[in-house]
């Protein structure tokens, strides 16, 4: 609220980590000093310990915290909600960290295609329900961050 309060702005985002996601999954997720994000990699074999059914009771806080926001704020200004999208997501899911090649997520989905689908699969239908619930919550647009797609 502090830039609001400073600043004659017409929008507010509520930036929340992409990496919300596979923490709401089950996924272990940490913050290393010096090397940012690191996850305890995905194989084939650990696929099946993902839970999307605890998504949006796991991120209630974020849903919480919108409302809240859009309560403050005068009505003509805008919030923005946020979610990081399948293909990024998978990419740190898979890898365990960032990747400015994404090679072992290309090189998963060449190896175990109906596995890279099904791990997508999932990342698309938790990121709407995630989408849907900031929207209830008071969200007015969202922002799909993709950070990893392919470059022209």
């Amino acid at each position: 609220m502090q830039p609001l309060r400073r600043f004659d702005l017409d929008a507010a985002i509520l930036f929340s980590d992409i990496l919300v996601i596979p923490d709401a999954l089950g996924q272990s997720v940490r913050f290393a000093e010096g090397e940012g994000p690191v996850l305890e990699p995905l194989g084939v074999e650990t696929l099946a310990r993902l839970r999307p059914e605890r998504l949006l009771e796991h991120l209630s806080p974020v849903f919480e915290t919108l409302g809240r926001l859009r309560s403050t704020l005068a009505p003509e200004t805008t919030l923005i909600g946020f979610c990081g999208s399948p293909w990024t997501v998978a990419t740190y899911m898979l890898g365990g960290r960032g990747s400015p090649d994404q090679a072992i997520a290309r090189l998963f989905a060449l190896q175990h295609p109906d596995a890279f689908a099904k791990l997508l699969d999932m990342l698309v239908r938790v990121s709407i329900d995630y989408l849907e619930a900031q929207f209830k919550a008071g969200a007015d647009v969202v922002q799909l961050f993709e950070s990893l797609g392919a470059k022209s």
